[in-house]
């Protein structure tokens, strides 16, 4: 295990060597890891006024979504905590980010941005699907660079998500009349949808 997790320390840093010194290439990395996420809200939006037969399948996976990010994540991180690699010292003065959660396990980006990626793929959705797996992939790679997570963060985050998602999707029937239905009836209701 301790091989495993030093690999995965050595990785991190050769990634983190990317980062330059030059304030341009540090305001590049710095928006892509941090405020490329940020998007996401805006894309739900888009999609539920643009295209009202994806409505169901947005909204479950980013209900499905914000539970790996806000529960799932903090939990396990209290169970197996990591410090982030800025904090523990193995990327000296290369960190480019001014705020971020105390743990680095799992990646709570990965979570939510691989769940709702496989929540439209499962949907059908799968050109959709594909390229938010690119986008996820982007930005947790530059999460990487900047010293914000280790690769297995990445790794293990994306697992969990794939698998929220995957379990969402196989058991819907059950799980929407909670999580999708009363959103729905809400947007109705606010004239909204």
């Amino acid at each position: 295990m301790n091989n495993l997790i030093q690999f995965d320390e050595n990785i991190s840093v050769q990634l983190n060597k990317l980062v330059s010194d030059s304030n341009a290439n540090n305001i590049f990395w710095k928006y892509s890891a941090e405020y490329l996420t940020y998007f996401v809200p805006f894309f739900f939006v888009y999609l539920w006024f643009a295209f009202p037969k994806l409505r169901e399948v947005s909204l479950r996976t980013a209900v499905i979504g914000v539970i790996g990010w806000q529960v799932i994540a903090p939990l396990i991180a209290k169970i197996w905590f990591r410090a982030r690699p800025v904090d523990m010292g193995l990327l000296g003065e290369k960190e480019v980010l001014f705020k971020r959660p105390s743990y680095s396990f799992p990646s709570d980006h990965a979570i939510f941005l691989f769940s709702v990626a496989t929540g439209f793929y499962l949907a059908g959705y799968k050109r959709l699907g594909i390229a938010l797996y690119i986008v996820a992939l982007f930005i947790t790679f530059f999460r990487v660079v900047v010293g914000v997570h280790f690769v297995g963060d990445i790794i293990v985050g994306a697992l969990i998500g794939i698998a929220i998602a995957w379990l969402a999707w196989h058991y819907r029937e059950a799980l929407d009349p909670i999580f999708v239905r009363p959103f729905l009836m809400i947007a109705k209701w606010l004239r909204l949808g």
